[in-house]
């Protein structure tokens, strides 16, 4: 079930249900008045129309179990480990040569 409300955009987002809302394409909104539409069971996150016309998913950082910056970290450091790993592990693929001969033709005006 979605709900609707009006709120106008700030500079740092928009406050909805004592939450923060951010969502760095709200930068070209604030003033705006803008219409939310949002679950009432969960309020991580809204999505913000503007003139009936979707504008983003707004997500409340309090909220969301986003991941911190050494979590990032650790997991692109794995991932690149396992991907040299798995590049390791392919053969090397070398094209044969081939000679190519150029041909020339007469052209008899």
């Amino acid at each position: 079930m979605r709900v609707a409300k009006l709120r106008r955009v700030q500079r740092d987002g928009i406050c909805f249900k004592s939450n923060r809302y951010v969502e760095p394409t709200l930068a070209a909104f604030v003033g705006e008045w803008v219409e939310l539409l949002y679950d009432p069971r969960d309020l991580a996150e809204i999505r913000v129309y503007h003139e009936g016309k979707f504008v983003c998913r707004a997500l409340c950082p309090e909220r969301v179990a986003a991941a911190g910056l050494k979590e990032i970290k650790a997991a692109r450091r794995e991932q690149r480990q396992n991907a040299k790993k798995e590049i390791g592990e392919i053969p090397k693929f070398k094209p044969k040569r081939r000679k190519t001969t150029l041909k020339l033709y007469n052209h008899e005006d």
